[in-house]
């Protein structure tokens, strides 16, 4: 056993806990800040994991670009899917969200085929609800890629802005 006595402490109690706060979400109106990137120590990481599968499918579905750049830049995994192996790129592509989808393929280089349990890709779920915009993006896309992997040489490191 340790005592307090035996431990050296080389911060102040008060720059200890000013460092913990600033790691840690502790209060409940910590977490209404929008870019606030504390860590919640009341959570389990199975439900950190499960919010951001639904706040970033949520934002999908609606279309909401902002949200969906803000989780982009937080550094969440865009790729990420529900328990039915449908992805942001599904929803935002279902609901005809181009610019949603765009985004996810271009900037957040999503795989583009991605399989839910359904056996259904995102280019499936565009063609199914006659999302001919997406549709075409998707297509296009997969074309350049696929023209790019057999001619790997001329491509070079291959990036759409």
């Amino acid at each position: 056993m340790y005592s307090v006595a035996t431990i050296q402490v080389k911060l102040c109690p008060f720059q200890f806990c000013e460092m913990l706060v600033e790691k840690f979400n502790f209060h409940h109106y910590d977490s209404w800040k929008r870019k606030s990137q504390k860590k919640d120590p009341r959570l389990r990481h199975s439900e950190v994991q499960s919010r951001q599968v639904v706040n970033l499918l949520f934002a999908a579905y609606n279309g909401d670009l902002t949200a969906i750049r803000r989780m982009a830049s937080a550094n969440q995994n865009m790729s990420i899917a529900d328990y039915d192996g449908r992805t942001a790129l599904h929803l935002a592509a279902s609901e005809g969200h181009v610019e949603c989808v765009r985004f996810l393929v271009e900037k957040c280089g999503v795989p583009v085929t991605p399989r839910d349990r359904w056996d259904h890709t995102p280019m499936d779920d565009a063609s199914r609800f006659c999302r001919d915009k997406v549709l075409h993006f998707l297509s296009e896309w997969t074309q350049k890629s696929s023209n790019c992997e057999r001619n790997s040489d001329v491509c070079g490191s291959y990036s759409v802005s």
